[in-house]
């Protein structure tokens, strides 16, 4: 049955850079009846479903993934991002800094997390990011402005 899912996967990633997202998601749905918690499966329907505004579909089906151990560090940045639409701040940064443990440090990353302690008035922890964020763009006028 792995070998079988692994297989579908690499289907679905076919179809999914086609932009064949119709049959893609006929594949995920059929790895999902085998196994519902398959992270890159529910990874891969949010992205389908984001792409087709879908958005509380697609967050939904990446909080599935995040629950996950192999959760990819992509999908708990975007669920991060969903969190800070949803002002779900503090579950926003758990998610960002969880993104960080598993695929390393990038500027987006950095940033969302400054922006999050803003929106929730800690200021202190906000500048330790913003700063952190110029070792990736030492002329930001962003960071500048946030600092």
């Amino acid at each position: 049955m792995i070998n079988e899912i692994k297989d579908q996967l690499l289907l679905t990633e076919y179809y999914f850079q086609k932009g064949d997202y119709f049959n893609a998601e006929k594949v995920l749905e059929k790895i999902l009846l085998w196994d519902q918690n398959n992270s890159k499966a529910n990874e891969y329907l949010a992205y389908i479903y984001g792409n087709q505004g879908r958005k509380e579909s697609s967050y939904n089906y990446l909080k599935k993934a995040s629950e996950q151990n192999d959760c990819s560090p992509e999908a708990l940045y975007y669920l991060g991002t969903f969190q800070v639409e949803k002002n779900l701040y503090q579950d926003a940064i758990n998610s960002f800094k969880k993104s960080i443990i598993k695929g390393g440090e990038f500027f987006e990353v950095i940033y969302e997390i400054g922006a999050a302690y803003i929106k929730l008035n800690d200021f202190e922890e906000a500048l330790k990011y913003f700063e952190d964020c110029l070792k990736f763009e030492k002329d930001s006028y962003q960071i500048f402005f946030n600092i």
